[in-house]
């Protein structure tokens, strides 16, 4: 009977995730499915990480910084206990890549971006401009405070804690740079009359009109 590990050997990740953040995740299985597996880490960085022994999960303990660590080394053990022995174990050593991301100041700041590359704002009102037309791309949201944006190769720019994309026909202004994207955003944050009983409409374009 033999573990087998279905988890990559090496994988990449993202800069400035926050501490505690899971960066990888063991899976693996034993014909044997009478035991309890049980997931431990070892290797260079094992005090650079923490592993829950239950389900697999190797965090953080502190942020990712291209420019301090840019990868982790580790070995991680699964074993299958049985009757409180254990009937088999397997290891796999394991690189964890960290992706440099062009980073802000404390201040607002203006990119120009070039496909290929991830810009993270940080903090203040950033502003990306990327060359072309707005329809010459598509949009995804691919995590808290995060957008992808990818052109006709499906070639990505990504973007974290941005608060506006200018294109050549277009802008893109994102409500606010340090809250979660999601399917609820404001119209406008401030006005001069009262906001009661909004109407929506879709227009064949793609746009919206709404009106109270």
């Amino acid at each position: 009977m033999a573990i087998v590990f279905s988890s990559p050997s090496s994988l990449n990740v993202k800069e400035n995730l926050s501490v505690n953040s899971v960066i990888y995740h063991i899976t693996a299985s034993d014909s044997d499915a009478s035991g309890q597996l049980i997931y431990s880490l070892s290797g260079t960085d094992e005090n650079l990480l923490t592993i829950n022994p239950d389900t697999g999960e190797v965090s953080i303990n502190s942020v990712t910084d291209y420019e301090v660590k840019p990868s982790y080394s580790f070995t991680v053990t699964v074993s299958n206990i049985i009757d409180g022995n254990v009937s088999s174990s397997n290891t796999m050593d394991v690189v964890v890549n960290v992706v440099d991301a062009i980073e802000g100041s404390d201040g607002d700041d203006t990119y120009t971006a070039s496909i290929g590359d991830t810009y993270d704002g940080l903090i203040g009102n950033d502003v990306v401009t990327i060359v072309g037309n707005k329809d010459d791309y598509t949009f995804a949201k691919t995590d808290n405070n995060e957008l992808s944006i990818y052109d006709a190769n499906n070639e990505v720019i990504v973007l974290r804690n941005i608060s506006q994309v200018q294109f050549d026909d277009a802008n893109i202004t994102i409500n606010k740079v340090n809250t979660n994207f999601t399917d609820e955003f404001n119209i406008n944050a401030v006005t001069a009359n009262s906001q009661q009983n909004p109407i929506v409409t879709s227009l064949s374009n793609g746009n919206f009109l709404v009106a109270w």
